[in-house]
């Protein structure tokens, strides 16, 4: 008697197109998704009533409470953020404000120097970052 063994069959899920599904999907959530990069320096935003929520400008300046001006990643003096700001800003009278990340435990002395020092050349229009006053009772 000759008996032919049951041939199985095999059945697999091709691996392939849903690696490239997943990877095309990927892709798409990474090229859409708005990347902002934190600054390296910490600073405890104040908390105010009126706060409004606003996209992040071109020229953000921080103040540690420890009397540091930092720019882009680096610290410097007022006097440097002011020659900085004139040599990167195409137009200082444009109607995009100055943002200043400032700590609530800064000196207002030296907020004071820092902006005196931007108006001196030509900068007359600024925002401070806080929190809203809501966000007070969270923490």
């Amino acid at each position: 008697m000759d008996i032919e063994p049951r041939r199985r069959t095999h059945s697999h899920i091709d691996l392939a197109p849903i690696v490239d599904v997943i990877f095309i999907l990927l892709l798409f959530f990474i090229l859409s998704s708005k990347l902002t990069v934190d600054p390296a320096i910490t600073v405890e935003l104040p908390y105010a009533d009126t706060a409004e929520a606003h996209e992040p400008e071109a020229a953000i300046v921080s103040l540690t409470k420890d009397n540091i001006v930092v720019f882009k990643g680096q610290e410097m003096t007022p006097d440097a953020l002011a020659a900085i700001l004139v040599s990167e800003l195409n137009s200082l009278h444009t109607a995009e404000p100055i943002v200043i990340r400032a700590d609530k435990n800064a000196y207002v002395g030296f907020m004071i120097e820092v902006m005196d020092k931007l108006r001196a050349v030509g900068c007359s229009n600024f925002a401070f970052v806080t929190w809203p006053a809501e966000r007070a009772s969270e923490n």
